[in-house]
């Protein structure tokens, strides 16, 4: 082969300026569509704006209630424990809250005092105080009166409290009780119950109503009664007798009851003069045939027969006369309780 056969042809232009195809085979490439993007989305709202808008409602809102408020003072004595207050929002500042005008319920505790759980109402005015006194827990007050058994009524109460020695729950303040018992004076006690639950003591002595009264009798051992009623003692005492206007009687078998009346004074004693009791009269029915006879006992015109006639313990001389007929006389002896019978 001659050098002309082995040197290559330069490749022939196209009219276009791109070189002819060569006598290689042009392959296809792969197709791969450019993805599609799609459009930015316009947010409606801003994190930023929003938030910026929130503070400025809530700086709005809170200079709104700070020149709608009312200043408010609360005055709680003693000063609580606890304090609280509920239905709508507050601005504590110090010693002063600033509330919206309404209702608000105030609650309080202290140690020693009632809670206080309350409506309170907080007006139109631009400064107010509110004043709340807290109530102290009653007291622990034991009553200790002598004698025992002595009944305690405090004031306003229409029942007794109880029988003396008790504990009861007082309120706190100054009070008053009214104590009796039978046979002694009534006496009204003042005392101050410091409450708080804290305990105390009530302590009084009853006076006796009543003066001993002594009452010798011949004989002694009489049953004494007051007023009808049995003392419980005998002559000559003493005997305890209530105060004021007694009647007192001194009762013997076999013997004519005493009686008085007495003005008794309390706590002062009385020492009656002797009494010698009489024999109980006996009974005697004088009767006489013909009847309407005159009858004289010991010389003293009784009446006619027939006739009763009360007789003391004793011999005794009895007559009967009537015109027309002869006197006669007897001696009877009568005895205490005893019923006879003379016939002429």
């Amino acid at each position: 082969m001659d050098d002309q056969s082995r040197t290559p042809r330069p490749p022939s232009l196209a009219p276009d300026g791109f070189a002819a195809e060569s006598a290689s085979v042009i392959e296809a490439a792969g197709f791969r569509p450019t993805p599609a993007t799609a459009p930015a989305r316009t947010r409606l709202f801003r994190p930023v704006p929003l938030a910026t808008l929130a503070v400025a409602l809530l700086a709005a809102w809170f200079l709104w209630f700070i020149f709608t408020a009312k200043s408010v003072r609360f005055e709680i004595a003693p000063t609580p424990d606890e304090f609280a207050l509920s239905g709508g929002f507050r601005l504590p500042l110090g010693e002063v809250h600033l509330l919206r005008e309404g209702r608000y319920r105030l609650t309080a505790a202290a140690a020693g005092y009632h809670d206080v759980n309350q409506s309170v109402r907080i007006g139109d005015e631009r400064s107010q105080t509110i004043a709340v006194a807290m109530r102290k827990l009653p007291g622990r007050v034991a009553f200790e009166i002598a004698p025992a058994g002595a009944e305690v009524t405090l004031a306003g109460d229409a029942e007794p409290a109880g029988a003396a020695p008790f504990e009861a729950l007082v309120p706190a303040g100054p009070q008053s009780a009214l104590v009796t018992r039978d046979r002694y004076q009534p006496v009204t006690v003042s005392f101050e119950v410091a409450g708080m639950d804290q305990a105390q003591t009530v302590v009084a002595t009853l006076v006796p109503n009543w003066a001993d009264v002594t009452l010798p009798t011949r004989p002694d051992g009489a049953e004494v009664l007051i007023d009808g009623e049995p003392s419980g003692a005998t002559t000559p005492g003493p005997v305890q007798v209530l105060a004021g206007e007694r009647r007192i009687m001194a009762r013997l078998a076999g013997y004519e009851t005493w009686t008085d009346i007495l003005h008794v004074e309390a706590g002062k004693a009385l020492l009656l003069p002797p009494v010698t009791l009489r024999r109980t009269s006996g009974r005697l029915r004088v009767q006489s045939e013909p009847a309407d006879a005159s009858i004289t006992v010991n010389g003293t015109f009784q009446g006619t027969t027939p006739l009763d006639i009360a007789l003391a313990p004793g011999s005794h001389e009895v007559r009967v006369f009537k015109t027309g007929y002869a006197a006669q006389t007897k001696i009877v002896r009568a005895r205490s309780e005893t019923r006879q019978t003379l016939h002429f």
